[in-house]
């Protein structure tokens, strides 16, 4: 409901542009909307008013969804002259990362290291969060994963052909996991889920498995399962499933790989920004321990500045004489004919 009640107000202020200039909904339908989309947003633009720009990108995206489905130009948000004229009038939305800071990778793996998984949804859970840390897993890229797209003939590798869409271009790209002889080891936790998988008899090709739907699983299921694990060893909102990629591939960078490395672990383009710009974080640590870390008092400072609390002292027998060990007492009195001898040149001067 919420959707299209936002559509709605995009389409009115269509209408009210059609109105005005006698435009019926069948020209709308022909082969060029985008043109009639153009105008109405040109119009918008010359009212006007506080609300001119929010206007104008809800018309722009909300007219050319419904436009997309019931015209003949099916792709009209990619027209050429809608994004010009969007363009023109900077109603591009500024992409923004989605966390300003992140969580430590290493977390994760301390968990994984000291727990035990053994329920099938727990070794599936092992497995889902060892794939994405290791190969930068997109959750949309988990959820399309099948069998037949896993190559596990080699003893110490294992291979993935993965897809990645974006919009209507799709990308066919490979993971390649290398056996570590670690717990940590993602090769010998994806065989070990699929192991458990033949066990409790899944006949569906992908290769993880919505337990609670008993169906093939979604990205969001994946966000939810990985994000299950976090919440294991207290990692909070605002943080979930997808957090792992960042958080891997900070690692990455903060221990000295390329960007050009870190695009072909992620499959990224090798000429993407979008790992320094979305993904690179500072790593979220107390800064107040920190502060009182770097504060060392220094004792010896302060008994010289403050002698009456030495009175006492004196009396104490004296430790054992090493060579370049003063007593506090003969440091005093040497203090004290110091001073005295410069007060007393003073005065006869």
């Amino acid at each position: 409901w919420e959707t299209w009640r936002k559509r709605r107000a995009g389409l009115t202020v269509l209408a009210r542009y059609m109105k005005l200039n006698d435009i019926t909904v069948q020209t709308l339908l022909g082969e060029r909307p985008d043109i009639y989309v153009v105008n109405a947003m040109a119009w918008l633009n010359d009212l006007g008013g506080k609300n001119r720009k929010s206007n104008l990108i809800a018309m722009k995206t909300h007219t050319s969804v419904v436009l997309g489905q019931f015209s003949k130009m099916s792709n009209i948000s990619d027209s050429p002259l809608i994004k010009q004229f969007t363009r023109c009038l900077n109603l591009n939305v500024d992409s923004k990362a989605r966390y300003n800071i992140i969580w430590d990778i290493q977390k994760l793996f301390d968990h994984i290291s000291n727990s035990t998984f053994s329920t099938p949804e727990e070794i599936q859970m092992k497995a889902m969060a060892l794939l994405v840390s290791f190969s930068a897993a997109r959750m949309t890229e988990l959820s399309r994963m099948t069998m037949k797209d896993l190559d596990n003939s080699q003893k110490n590798k294992m291979i993935i052909a993965t897809t990645i869409k974006k919009g209507s271009k799709v990308r066919n790209e490979t993971i390649t996991l290398n056996r570590l002889e670690s717990q940590l080891c993602p090769v010998d936790a994806l065989r070990i889920w699929i192991q458990t998988r033949m066990k409790i008899n899944i006949q569906e090709e992908s290769i993880f498995w919505d337990f609670k739907r008993q169906t093939a699983p979604s990205s969001h299921y994946c966000s939810q399962t990985l994000t299950t694990i976090l919440r294991q060893f207290g990692i909070e909102s605002p943080f979930n499933g997808p957090s792992i990629r960042h958080a891997t591939m900070t690692k990455l960078r903060a221990s000295g790989a390329s960007v050009l490395e870190v695009n072909a672990f992620s499959r990224h383009i090798l000429t993407s920004t979008v790992v320094d710009a979305f993904y690179y974080r500072p790593i979220q640590r107390d800064l107040g321990t920190l502060l009182i870390q770097s504060v060392r008092p220094n004792k010896t400072a302060w008994v010289v500045q403050n002698p009456e609390f030495t009175v006492g002292f004196e009396n104490n027998p004296a430790p054992p004489k090493t060579q370049g060990v003063i007593s506090m007492q003969r440091c005093r009195s040497r203090v004290t004919n110091l001073w005295g001898s410069r007060y007393n040149n003073i005065n006869n001067g």
